[in-house]
């Protein structure tokens, strides 16, 4: 319930999708296995400290791993090119 009005409360419409269907969870699908090969395949919890590795990866991923789906641009690169969302008053 919690998700549902943080989601709400920031103008963002849920969706659900249906289950089974590769066609519309592809992105994560995509992710949890680059995640897996760039990462979790790597280390495991015990060698390291699984937090601050985990956001070092995320830093890496989000701020200097370009990707050709992006026109060669950063994750980071790409939300900045979109405008602010508007809030309603």
């Amino acid at each position: 319930m919690a998700f549902a009005l943080a989601v709400g409360a920031a103008g963002i419409r849920h969706r659900y999708i249906k289950p089974r269907r590769p066609q519309q969870t592809g992105k994560v699908e995509r992710s949890r296995r680059i995640g897996h090969e760039e990462f979790w395949s790597r280390h495991t919890s015990t060698d390291f400290d699984t937090d601050t590795a985990a956001r070092a990866r995320e830093r890496t991923y989000n701020h200097e791993r370009f990707s050709l789906a992006l026109q060669s641009r950063t994750p980071a690169e790409k939300l900045a090119s979109f405008p602010p969302p508007s809030r309603a008053a």
